[in-house]
């Protein structure tokens, strides 16, 4: 069977020929070999072949015919259908956005929250920091490394921290150098680098690794390959970590870092099966990290070692901003005794509960629960105004810093 290599079954069917239907050549050459092929071949081994591959085509054809397709098509349409609500705008002129909203999903206000903080008793907060607490830096390779947590995230931190009801920890990608160094001053905070491969409990100036024994082999074959991306696609840059490989190609071009980025992770899908690591995208970066290391196993270590001896929280407050928090909002979920208050920072598609607009609205919100008269602090979410606002739902999928 020769097929144009324009139509929908030419790669579905097992016994087929692909060719261009407008290079007229290669079609006659194609034709010839195929009446050529079929007078040698009467007898042999290949027709019987050939015979077997067409009953599997002829049962293909008939099993999988338009009106099954297009039920097949109608069910994932229905799969994914949400019921149409009012989508509000705002702006001005070319910079009207749309203002997305979600089932089920809401923006939290100080109300929903003050009355269920101050009713209980054993309070824990959950939170990232780049993106969540302190704005991402426009030079993501040199500020985000460099630059100190503002006076507000570390006054808010402490004073949180302070309260002998409170258990606050950050969870960062970072590693474990650069977190000892932006919070060398909160001593009560806990920490977890490199999303939980090092960590330190609330009160403890001691740092333990989740994984004891973890084999870096991978590293060597992950590194050339991603090395090589790196080489080929101006404005990426390679970071390495004890855990993991991150690939950022944020101010690469954008079209042609996503192609590079989607071949780069299929390549490393490939070669690293072996071992025990995942490949895991998002926005603008590409990273290779150990199995088993997560947010979501180190918030269940946090709770499992703050409250071996006490009961478990009944209050707990987590807020992220990329896809690498999704799983920490899941596993934060399946506290039932707790009051729960999951928040993602910026308005997307999410496992949280609530959103935050930035990172301005989470730190006033923290402000707020305390009952803080924010002395001194400026609410500059006002006054950023549209701008602030439009840059957050402006976004496309989940951003991210590793």
């Amino acid at each position: 069977m020769i097929l144009s290599e324009c139509t929908g079954c030419s790669r579905a069917l097992s016994l087929t020929v692909r060719v261009n239907p407008f290079d007229k050549r290669t079609v006659a050459d194609v034709m010839k070999l195929f009446v050529t092929a079929c007078e040698a071949d009467k007898e042999s081994q290949t027709q019987t072949d050939d015979k077997l591959r067409q009953k599997a085509n002829i049962s293909y054809v008939t099993e999988h015919s338009t009106r099954d397709w297009a039920e097949s098509f109608l069910r994932d349409v229905e799969k994914v259908y949400e019921p149409s609500r009012p989508v509000p705008k705002i702006g001005l002129g070319r910079m009207i956005q749309p203002l997305f909203e979600f089932e089920g999903f809401d923006h939290l206000e100080i109300d929903t929250i003050y009355s269920a903080y101050k009713e209980s008793q054993r309070r824990l907060f959950l939170m990232d920091y780049d993106g969540t607490l302190e704005a991402t830096g426009s030079n993501e390779q040199v500020k985000a490394w460099s630059s100190p947590p503002s006076e507000r995230v570390l006054m808010t931190l402490s004073k949180l921290s302070s309260n002998p009801k409170d258990v606050v920890c950050i969870l960062s990608g970072r590693s474990r150098s650069t977190m000892e160094e932006k919070f060398s001053s909160l001593k009560e905070v806990g920490l977890a680098a490199e999303h939980g491969f090092y960590y330190r409990l609330p009160g403890s100036t001691e740092w333990h690794l989740q994984m004891a024994s973890a084999d870096s082999s991978w590293k060597e074959p992950a590194r050339e390959i991603m090395g090589a991306y790196t080489e080929r696609t101006d404005g990426s840059f390679l970071e390495e970590k004890e855990s993991a490989l991150v690939w950022h190609y944020k101010k690469a071009d954008p079209e042609f870092g996503r192609s590079q980025a989607k071949e780069m992770h299929e390549n490393l899908d490939s070669v690293l099966n072996v071992f025990d690591v995942e490949v895991l995208s998002g926005y603008g970066w590409l990273q290779v990290r150990l199995q088993g290391v997560s947010k979501k196993n180190m918030v269940k270590k946090f709770v499992s070692e703050q409250y071996k001896d006490t009961e478990q929280p009944d209050f707990i407050f987590c807020a992220g901003d990329d896809v690498t928090d999704e799983d920490m909002f899941s596993v934060v979920s399946s506290y039932k005794h707790a009051r729960i208050f999951t928040c993602v920072v910026g308005m997307k598609p999410s496992a949280a509960r609530y959103y935050l607009r930035n990172n301005e609205e989470v730190l006033n919100l923290l402000a707020k629960i305390q009952g803080s008269n924010r002395t001194g602090f400026t609410d500059t979410s006002s006054r950023s105004g549209f701008r602030t606002m439009l840059s957050d739902i402006g976004r496309t999928g989940l951003t991210s810093r590793p």
